[in-house]
C-alpha cells in the first residue's frame, strides 16, 4: 500500500484464523500502512459500484496518500465513507470524467451534504484539487446513455453541440441543468 511489499494475513471463517490475522496486522503494520490498505479496499469497492476506470482508482489512491501525509491526527481516516467518496469526486474531476455530487450520493448512499462538506475540507488541505468545471457536453453523453439508447444518434450529437455552445452563454448554471436542457431542446427540434 505504501509502495513497498508487505505481508498481510487474511482472516478465515474460524475464530483462530481471525485472531491470528488480527494479531499479525496489529504488530506488523504501522498506522499509515493500515490506513492506506483500508483506503485501497474502500476505493476499489466504491469504484466497482460507480463503474470507474482503473486510472481513476489510481488517482484516488494517490490523493488519499497525499491526504494521509498532510492530515492532522484528528481528521478522519479511510474508514469514513463520505471522505472516500469526496476523494473519488476529486479524482474523477482531475481525470476528466467528472461526476456530480448528486450522482455520487445516489450511487453510494452517502448524503450529498456530507460529500460536499468533505470536498470543501479536502479542497483546503490538498494542493491542486480545483480543476476545470464539469463539461456539460460529457454529461449529455452520459444522460443519453441512461435513456436506454431510445434517441437517434443525430439527436445525441445535436444535444452535445447545443450544450457546448450554451456553456459560454449560460455561465454560472449547473452543468447538469445545461445538459438536460440541451437534450430537451434537441428532442423538441427533432419532434420527439
Amino acid at each position: 500500500a505504501g509502495g513497498a511489499l508487505t505481508t498481510r494475513v487474511a482472516a478465515g471463517n474460524s475464530k483462530m484464523s481471525q485472531k491470528m490475522a488480527w494479531e499479525h496486522n496489529k504488530y506488523n503494520m504501522d498506522t499509515k500502512t493500515k490506513n492506506l490498505q483500508t483506503a485501497r479496499d474502500a476505493i476499489a469497492s466504491l469504484s466497482t459500484i460507480l463503474n470507474l476506470a482503473p486510472q481513476i482508482q489510481s488517482k484516488a489512491l494517490e490523493l488519499y496518500r497525499l491526504y494521509e501525509n498532510l492530515r492532522v491526527s484528528s481528521q478522519r481516516k479511510a474508514t469514513h465513507k463520505p471522505l472516500m467518496v469526496a476523494i473519488i469526486y476529486i479524482a474523477c474531476k482531475q481525470e476528466g470524467f467528472g461526476r456530480t455530487f448528486k450522482e455520487l450520493a445516489k450511487s453510494t448512499s452517502v448524503l450529498e451534504k456530507e460529500i460536499r462538506s468533505f470536498y470543501k475540507s479536502l479542497d483546503k488541505l490538498l494542493p491542486n484539487t480545483t480543476s476545470a468545471p464539469l463539461d456539460s457536453s460529457s454529461l449529455v453523453e452520459r444522460f443519453c446513455a441512461r435513456l436506454n439508447d431510445t434517441l437517434p444518434e443525430w439527436v445525441k450529437i445535436g444535444a452535445g453541440s447545443i450544450a457546448r455552445n450554451a456553456t459560454g452563454i449560460l455561465e454560472g448554471r449547473q452543468p447538469a441543468t445545461i445538459a438536460a436542457a440541451s437534450i430537451l431542446l434537441a428532442c423538441s427540434v427533432a419532434g420527439i
